[in-house]
């Protein structure tokens, strides 16, 4: 997020208001003032599902999820033979279906580079129509959930608790 830099930040449109009722701006400085949730359109969510997803995505990315419990989600990277390709926020629900919080401007990206490498493997990757919130340290995540509807994860973030907590909406 821009706010927590030390200089200006260069990105044009990181936030606009998707959902009505959650006030949105943009953060352009460190200086900025983060009081409100915030609807990211900058991010994209891909939903991969059937009985082989667990073992694709833990042969591709660097952090064992195998034995992650649902309704908890990490941060973690993809990778192919020769370099890094994109990163992620990771979660599992309680189906049992993963779901990937990338970068807007990566989401073909990656779902391109899951399907090389889910041959012959029973999955199912597609774009979830699911909207993320972003909201401040100081306010409880319980009680914004609560506000909302159609909350399918509410979690503070992996990186660090200063980054506030990160929500998605069906």
């Amino acid at each position: 997020l821009c706010m927590w830099l030390s200089r200006p930040c260069s990105f044009t449109s990181v936030f606009r208001t998707v959902i009505p009722g959650l006030r949105c701006r943009r953060l352009s400085q460190a200086s900025d003032i983060w009081k409100d949730p915030t609807v990211l359109c900058s991010r994209t969510v891909l939903r991969v599902s059937g009985s082989d997803a667990p073992r694709l995505l833990n042969n591709l990315c660097t952090r064992n999820i195998l034995k992650l419990p649902s309704q908890e989600m990490i941060y973690t990277t993809f990778l192919d033979p020769k370099k890094l390709v994109f990163d992620s926020f990771l979660w599992k629900n309680d189906d049992g279906d993963h779901f990937l919080d990338v970068e807007s401007s990566l989401g073909p990206l990656a779902l391109s580079h899951l399907k090389k490498y889910s041959l012959r493997m029973k999955v199912a990757l597609e774009v979830a129509p699911i909207n993320v919130v972003v909201a401040p340290p100081e306010m409880e995540k319980s009680n914004l959930a609560l506000s909302l509807s159609n909350v399918c994860l509410s979690v503070t973030d992996p990186r660090s608790d200063r980054l506030g907590s990160r929500i998605y909406l069906e």
